[in-house]
Order: structure tokens, then sequence, then C-alpha cells
């Protein structure tokens, strides 16, 4: 993959920073009762913008990050510095093979990333997770959800072929794969894990460009924002994004 186009592609899109403000509250709101008992151990794949361990609404034990672009590294470094985070730079599989035998962590997180993946390396990435998951940890996933409002919408009104075509959007950034929520689910099955919650999240109604120029003329506001996020609760099928968090089988409940 070019990274460097990537990168231009990604922090092109309109719309994702507002996005990733509920992408992170959803996460950290999700996470935060089930490590209650005792900072976890971290581990983060894809960095991206800012990665979303570092907005956590609670203590960690360590932070690490993997990456395999170098620029979102460093920009991570430069905001937050280097005494409290591993930083990796390389594929999740390169990690793996080099820090199975040496260290587990409480919390997985794959936000954004399995649908970037092509089949073969999502299959991979799930299949040895479980080497380096502590006894009772938990594997969280955000992906974007193929039934979301604005897709089935589309396909209603004759702009898209079906729920499993690619929007612009995601050719531009080359996704790989489509989910939704039984799709993660039997992923994950597949790979011995069993669902403590999959749910989706913030009803979009629009594309990402659509969203943003509504912002940008007003006429979505951030209290709009927020009523779109609590109206997914209405649609529970059909969040922009599926959070998936699952546990291995026999797993125990708490990650401490």
């Amino acid at each position: 993959r070019d990274f460097q186009h990537y990168r231009e592609v990604y922090e092109s899109l309109p719309f994702e920073p507002s996005l990733e403000r509920f992408r992170r509250r959803q996460i950290s709101s999700r996470l935060a009762p089930l490590v209650s008992k005792s900072p976890p151990h971290v581990l983060d794949v894809g960095v991206g913008r800012s990665a979303v361990s570092r907005h956590l609404e609670f203590p960690v034990r360590s932070l690490t990050l993997v990456e395999p672009m170098r620029w979102a590294l460093d920009r991570d470094e430069e905001r937050f510095g280097s005494d409290d985070v591993t930083r990796f730079h390389g594929t999740y599989e390169a990690f793996v093979s080099q820090t199975s035998a040496t260290r587990k962590y409480d919390v997985v997180l794959f936000s954004g990333v399995l649908h970037e993946m092509n089949e073969n390396e999502a299959e991979q990435a799930l299949a040895s997770t479980s080497s380096i998951l502590a006894k009772g940890g938990l594997v969280l996933a955000v992906v974007p959800n193929r039934n979301s409002i604005h897709r089935v919408l589309g396909v209603h009104l004759g702009l898209q072929d079906s729920l499993d075509s690619r929007t612009q959007a995601e050719a531009r950034v080359s996704q790989q794969n489509g989910y939704t929520m039984s799709i993660l689910d039997g992923k994950f099955a597949s790979h011995g894990f069993r669902s403590v919650l999959t749910e989706t999240f913030f009803l979009k109604l629009s594309s990402h460009a659509e969203m943003a120029l509504a912002m940008e003329s007003k006429v979505l506001t951030e209290h709009g924002l927020e009523q779109l996020f609590a109206l997914s609760e209405l649609l529970p099928e059909h969040g922009a994004e599926v959070l998936g968090l699952y546990r291995l089988q026999g797993g125990g409940i708490s990650a401490d």
C-alpha cells in the first residue's frame, strides 16, 4: 500500500473528525465498566490521525501502539511524548510474531482497522490475537456498517447498486472488507471468540461529504450531532459503525 497516498486521502475525508469523537466516546464507555477493577495493559492496532487509546476515559497500566505508517507514530510522539508508551513500526502480524511469548494484553483494540485489511490479513490477525491476550482479556473492534442508514437510503434511491457495493469514499481509501454486526460476530466466532457486546452507533444520514456540508452551512449543529448519536439506539442495526466486544471462549468476566 502507498501509505503517503493513503495519508493524503484519509486526512482529506470530510466529517471523519466528527465521527471519530463519537467513536472514541462509544469505545471508552463500553470498556470502562469491564476494566474498572484494575488498569489494563492496552494494545492499540492502528494509530491514524490520533490513537483511540489516547482518549480513553480510564487509566491504563501500559500502552502499546502498532502502526505500519511512520508518520502516524511520529505524530503521536510529537503530541504525547515517549515516556508512557511502546511504539512498534510495522504490521500487526510482525508485532505478534515478536511479542507472543513475552507479553500479554488485557485489551486489544482494532478501531478502524479490520476493514482495511484484505481477507487473508484479517483472518491472520484474529487467529494470532489469542497468543497475546491475557486470561479474561478483551478484544474490541470498530468497523463501518454495511447496513448504515445512509447506505440503505442510497440503495433505495438508486444512488448505490447494493449494500455490498463500495462507496466512492471507500474506494478512495482502498477499503478491503465490508461488515455488518452478524459478519463481525461470525469472524470472531470462527477464531474462538464469544461476543460480549455487538452494536452500531451514530445515525449518519448521508455521505461524509454531505454531512460535512451540512455542518459548514449550520444546518447540522453540535446539538444535531448529539441527536443523531442518540437516535441510533432507535435503529440499532443501522448506525454508521459496528462496535464488537469479544472474549475468548471460556474467558473470565473481568480483565484484571
